[in-house]
């Protein structure tokens, strides 16, 4: 059976209208993005009401996990953790929307591997673009540890699985999975094959040393090239948390997003497609665990293990057959507003988190904190300067909205 034929049999000739849902759960996590961007968190009301343990609670959601031990001190995942997973997910869920689209309009399969490509390649180097307008950055900062430059490192073997079967895809998600975990299980036997074998470190580590720079395959991928003549920056290559080679697993986490968008996009019933979502989330979710639990692998997010993968692809399964439920479904779409208009211009959000957010509330400091906002505390000048920022950001991204204006690559 060729691969149309195959996808024919779930999926309509006509690509349905576009979902609401998707663009809630997208503009939800843009939302946490830009939240955090101009420190509109919890961790200012925390430092309101010191003594508040609720606060405190949710003030550490805007951090990272401390993942130190894979068993014993499990610390499970926090709010903060989710976005990247989440965004990776959606990237998945938008391919058969978009692509079918383009196909329905009569697009050939080489014009559309083109913008595939271009879509991939336009990705890598805005990741590194935005991480070299940091301040301490002189130079080119070439890595590829932001998330749309990982997308982007994944993107074209996505959309090479955009329409074969779901037993593809989930074969192909399974087999990477499979793959990358024996990559660190058995890394010194790789490694030796390189000459790296005397500092090579075997399994995966729950408490990861950085330093060693070929510990891993991570760290001795990014050593090698990241050090190399094309990409050789000023006092050269040494660490960092995140590694190039983490957009493989990150991949099986859009492949499960893929897997997603196609069940969205078919015939099913909707009742069906909620429960496939949910169930299929909730066994994801469980074989992470179990993985990390049994000690095989445990659940890092800094270096994407597969057991991470599993876990946090079941959260965002989960979360988007739940929104799927609500909006699309039961029609509860009072105040999906607030979320649409920045999921609906993604990339422009999240360009923005890197430019101007922080000069916009570093500006509207600079002239209300000693005026409009003298009569407050310092904590809470903080507080209404970056609540002013997040809705003047709002507002501009409601103008785009309302006239249809929307960034895309």
């Amino acid at each position: 059976m060729s691969r149309e034929n195959d996808l024919q049999t779930s999926e309509p000739a006509v690509s349905p209208p576009r979902l609401l849902s998707i663009d809630v759960y997208r503009g939800l996590v843009m939302f946490l993005l830009a939240a955090g961007a101009v420190a509109l968190t919890p961790k200012i009301v925390e430092k309101i009401f010191p003594g508040s343990s609720l606060w405190s609670v949710l003030a550490a959601q805007w951090t990272h996990a401390d993942w130190q031990s894979s068993v014993a001190e499990w610390n499970g995942f926090r709010l903060w953790d989710m976005i990247q997973p989440s965004f990776m997910f959606l990237v998945g869920v938008s391919v058969p929307f978009s692509y079918g689209k383009r196909k329905a309009l009569g697009q050939s399969y080489g014009r559309m591997f083109g913008h595939a490509f271009y879509r991939a390649a336009f990705l890598i180097l805005l990741g590194v673009v935005l991480r070299s307008l940091r301040p301490h950055v002189t130079s080119t900062y070439w890595t590829f540890e932001d998330v749309v430059s990982q997308i982007g490192l994944g993107y074209l073997f996505l959309f090479l699985l955009w329409d074969r079967s779901w037993r593809v895809q989930v074969g192909a998600g399974t087999a990477i999975l499979v793959f990358y975990w024996a990559l660190w299980q058995f890394w010194p036997g790789v490694a030796s094959l390189f000459g790296l074998g005397d500092s090579a470190l075997a399994g995966w580590p729950a408490g990861y040393d950085r330093n060693p720079v070929v510990t891993n395959p991570g760290q001795a991928f990014d050593s090698w090239l990241l050090n190399s003549r094309l990409f050789q920056r000023p006092g050269g290559f040494t660490n960092h948390a995140y590694y190039t080679l983490n957009f493989i697993p990150s991949l099986v986490t859009m492949i499960g997003g893929l897997l997603a968008g196609h069940l969205l996009k078919s015939n099913r019933g909707e009742k069906r497609k909620i429960t496939l979502l949910l169930v299929a989330g909730l066994g994801s979710l469980l074989l992470g665990l179990s993985f990390d639990w049994l000690g095989v692998c445990p659940i890092i997010k800094k270096i994407w293990t597969p057991s991470w993968v599993l876990y946090s692809g079941g959260i965002c399964a989960i979360v988007l057959g739940l929104i799927y439920a609500l909006v699309d479904v039961w029609g509860f779409r009072r105040g999906a507003i607030l979320f649409v208009v920045f999921g609906a211009n993604s990339i422009a959000i999240y360009i923005l988190t890197w430019t101007l957010c922080r000069p916009l509330v570093a500006n509207l400091g600079k002239h209300l904190n000693h005026t409009v906002f003298y009569f407050a505390s310092a904590e809470w000048r903080q507080l209404l300067v970056s609540a002013l920022a997040f809705v003047l950001i709002w507002l501009g991204f409601f103008w785009l909205y309302k006239r249809k204006i929307f960034i895309r690559i």
